[in-house]
């Protein structure tokens, strides 16, 4: 309904002043004047008529569109939206329709792709393909009416392609504070952009790599890490490419390996001394070195190593009758009876090798029980023959061996018989200037035992002598025994 007021100017009369003798003079007029002037006197009547009432008229009217909905066209996952404008009697209401075909149509209901159906302006989301080319129109109405708008097309294109990756990108492994780049290639019909990604709990979260270190190129196809940190190890990335269109795919994911830096190893255990056990009476004597050692990373190989020249050159040892773990931290000597005697006073180390270097450890002595002292040799004594004692049937055979040093000082010497394997007491012979000190042993049987072959010297004795470390000494020695020989039964 439209109401329209006018309102008399100020300074006329109000509609109720118009007097008799106006009126009474106008019907005089038309009375008594000529038609022509009647006429006229009429209009001006009529028009002092109109200036001088206010008038009120009430309009009802229908629904009119003064504003079409226009068609739009977009890309499959974007949204549209259609706006209609109309005025009539309040109030309005709206009801949108759609067509597959614009031959039948159906009332538009608010659901997850469409909102506003009963509203002026109706939203579409998120468009699938499906809607391609489908029809819109409003309905508007009111209590006097009601009126179709245009028909609107919506057009929805297919999703662009997505870009191609041509070279995916790979694992790599670097030491602590190297760089290092990651590469992938991609093509597409248009222009591509990139943002790489990491991930620090094995791929379950995602977080864009940020233009900071150790992260460089973040949004290029080659990302660059500087000065990475070994806390970096085992990090994931990926990469999101990206094209002008829309489209976007996401690279395979790789994995960062940073190794710690590599030190030096360090040896916190050096070998001991080692005492033959087991060596009297059942020949199967035993001994065992080993080295603890660290490094970062930890040790990656070891090496036993023999010396029997008191240091002077050293044999690297393999896995043999008499050694075991010859390249693991602990070495096992076993066997070693009377033929392997000539180990006594050998001198053992271990080199320990890792990525950061190699390291030599100290040197220790194989010893005989009861023997101490830093340098050991070993010598066949000298045979000098035999004598009956005169009061007891007892056989003795006697060996010597001179001992040479160039330092004054102590020396002190073990006699081993190997024939029985007994070993005696350690001796001592003090040294009070550089010289020869020849030792003597005596080894006794029992007289009828050497008649009757029981008992007989075969290979003789063998002598040890322990020597301080500031002494180096020449032994006098030989493997034949010499002086009167042992008789036949």
């Amino acid at each position: 309904m439209k109401t329209t007021t006018t309102t008399r100017p100020s300074g006329h009369r109000a509609p109720g002043s118009l007097t008799a003798g106006l009126l009474a003079a106008s019907l005089c007029l038309f009375a008594t004047a000529a038609p022509s002037a009647r006429a006229a006197a009429s209009f001006t009547a009529a028009k002092e008529t109109v200036r001088d009432r206010t008038t009120t008229t009430t309009t009802n009217t229908a629904p009119a569109i003064t504003q079409q909905p226009a068609s739009a066209t977009i890309t499959a996952g974007q949204a549209a939206t259609f706006t209609i404008a109309a005025n009539g009697a309040a109030p309005l209401s709206y009801q949108w329709h759609s067509s597959p075909n614009g031959a039948t149509w159906s009332n538009v209901a608010n659901n997850t792709t469409c909102s506003g159906a009963t509203t002026a302006t109706l939203k579409i989301t998120n468009a699938p393909v499906a809607l391609n080319n489908y029809k819109y129109r409003c309905l508007v109405a009111n209590a006097l009416g009601s009126i179709t708008s245009a028909t609107v097309t919506l057009a929805v294109n297919p999703p662009p392609p997505p870009p191609t990756i041509t070279q995916q990108p790979a694992n790599a492994t670097i030491n602590a504070s190297d760089n290092v780049s990651i590469t992938l290639a991609a093509t597409s019909n248009t222009a591509l952009s990139y943002q790489w990604q990491y991930s620090t709990n094995n791929g379950s979260t995602w977080s864009n790599a940020p233009d900071a270190d150790p992260f460089c190129n973040v949004t290029s196809n080659r990302l660059v890490l500087i000065g990475v940190d070994a806390s970096r190890n085992g990090m994931k990335l990926r990469c999101l490419v990206s094209n002008a269109a829309g489209g976007q795919v996401t690279s395979n994911t790789v994995t960062l390996t940073v190794k710690p830096v590599a030190t030096p190893p360090e040896i916190t255990a050096h070998p001991a001394n080692a005492t033959i056990g087991g060596l009297f009476p059942m020949n199967k004597g035993t001994a065992s070195f080993s080295v603890t050692a660290t490094g970062n990373p930890a040790p990656a190989s070891y090496q036993w190593e023999r010396s029997t020249n008191d240091g002077a050159t050293w044999i690297k040892i393999t896995d043999d009758t008499y050694h075991a773990g010859a390249t693991k931290p602990g070495l096992a000597l076993t066997n070693l009876g009377i033929s392997a005697t000539n180990k006594v006073g050998n001198l053992y180390r271990c080199v320990v090798t890792s990525p950061g270097g190699t390291i030599t450890s100290g040197a220790a002595l194989l010893l005989l029980p009861g023997m101490t002292g830093a340098k050991v040799t070993a010598v066949k004594a000298r045979y000098d023959g035999k004598h009956r004692d005169m009061v007891w049937p007892v056989i003795y055979h006697e060996y010597s061996c001179a001992i040479t040093v160039d330092k004054a000082g102590p020396v002190t010497y073990y006699w081993l018989e190997e024939h029985g394997m007994k070993k005696m007491d350690s001796k001592t012979i003090h040294f009070n200037q550089a010289g020869t000190q020849t030792v003597k042993h005596q080894r006794s049987m029992p007289e009828q035992a050497e008649i009757t072959g029981i008992l007989r010297p075969k290979t003789g004795a063998q002598l040890f002598v322990v020597l301080p470390n500031a002494i180096s000494s020449a032994m006098v020695g030989s493997d034949a025994p010499k002086g009167p020989a042992a008789p036949k039964p």
